[in-house]
């Protein structure tokens, strides 16, 4: 399984690879720093005034659409008169998932001015439990790890917009960004020195009634890596192409003994494929779409056009997923031969200032990944920067 897309040269150069120590003279880039004028911001305007301008067209937003918190976290950042008139923030986030919501924590903390704008559809939200992720013994279900994720960059005042970005534009150095609220209206924009995706996968679903919902229920999942180790002692089918589904169960046997593919084109198995089902013991089941009918619970009931019925305790639909990067247009950024956006050692992309990390950037979907991609992507941020000395 590939970890990443090739890197290939045309990328701007990331910054000097040979430590992590962070440079901060005050003369660093031509910032202006006079702490003689003791201008300092209160909790909420550590973001720098950028932020207070980029978003004074906001207010008129739902009051869910900039989350803040009752526990704030002491951080100052100085302003000079330059940096108050400047509307321009540190970062955009596009992405609201475990990429985004690390990214921003990371940049916080380094007291980098940051807005988040997240449309709600982050993949982790759809799991019901995570079970391989350090730190919780017993699992934690997606969309309750995402708001304890929340919470912790709330305690830096990062505000998190909820919107879906329609728009990149990179220009004169800087990135125009455009979103729409998810309550519908007219589209906003913000301006940033850098840019972070985060925007993450989308799965294709079979096209059946309720299948998010059979997704947050555990009866179709999407991923082996993550909850493999549960089906142990059950019975699970793959969906989708043939030659697909026969790999994914091939791997599952792994895991369990009953393992079988259900597919449209089993016909287009070769003789050493259907040998090696046969060898391990990998049940092929033809027909041309997926029924459910009455599905709640487990075990899930699967009706075939001849009649037969099997039942299994989960199905995992192996139909391919598209980047939700995608779904951005206004700028060119280089991918590999899956649509994955392509990135050099520091998460930066083709595009010099725009930077990716998590799910549409590699094929290891796991949240652990997406972390440390996040981590790396905000520390070549803040390198990138000027300092910000204190």
């Amino acid at each position: 399984m590939r970890l990443s897309g090739p890197v290939r040269q045309s990328f701007p150069p990331d910054p000097d690879a040979s430590d992590l120590r962070v440079l901060v003279s005050p003369s660093s880039h031509g910032v202006d720093h006079d702490q003689s004028k003791g201008t300092f911001c209160s909790p909420v305007p550590h973001l720098g005034i950028a932020i207070a301008h980029s978003l004074q067209n906001v207010s008129s937003m739902s009051g869910n659409a900039v989350r803040t918190s009752v526990r704030k976290t002491q951080v100052y950042r100085p302003q000079t008169k330059t940096q108050m008139n400047d509307p321009t923030v540190d970062c955009i986030i596009v992405g609201g998932g475990p990429a985004g919501l690390t990214a921003a924590l990371y940049l916080a903390r380094f007291r980098r001015s940051t807005i988040v704008i997240d449309d709600g559809h982050s993949r982790a939200s759809l799991i019901p439990v995570v079970r391989n992720l350090a730190g919780f013994e017993s699992g934690i279900n997606g969309k309750a790890l995402l708001a304890k994720m929340r919470r912790q960059i709330e305690c830096y005042d990062v505000p998190v917009l909820e919107g879906r970005v329609t728009t990149i534009r990179h220009m004169d150095g800087r990135f125009l960004v455009q979103y729409c609220s998810n309550g519908g209206g007219s589209s906003r924009s913000l301006v940033a020195y850098r840019a972070l995706l985060a925007c993450g996968i989308r799965d294709k679903l079979p096209p059946i009634d309720d299948a998010v919902g059979l997704t947050q229920r555990g009866l179709l999942r999407f991923c082996a890596i993550c909850d493999g180790f549960e089906a142990q002692g059950k019975r699970i089918a793959m969906f989708g192409p043939v030659s697909r589904a026969l790999s994914h169960a091939l791997f599952f046997r792994t895991f369990c003994q009953q393992v079988a593919v259900i597919a449209p084109d089993i016909d287009a198995l070769t003789e050493q494929e259907r040998a090696l089902a046969a060898e391990n013991a990998v049940e092929l089941i033809m027909t041309e779409a997926l029924q459910l009918p009455n599905c709640t619970e487990a075990p899930v009931s699967v009706e075939c056009p001849n009649g037969q019925r099997h039942l299994f305790d989960a199905i995992y639909p192996v139909l391919g997923c598209h980047s939700q990067a995608d779904l951005l247009s206004g700028f060119d950024v280089q991918r590999d031969s899956d649509g994955m956006i392509v990135t050099g050692r520091h998460q930066q992309t083709s595009v010099d200032g725009l930077y990716a990390a998590g799910d549409a950037v590699n094929t290891l979907n796991q949240i652990c990944v997406a972390v440390g991609e996040a981590a790396m992507a905000s520390m070549a941020i803040h390198r990138s920067l000027p300092a910000n000395p204190l």
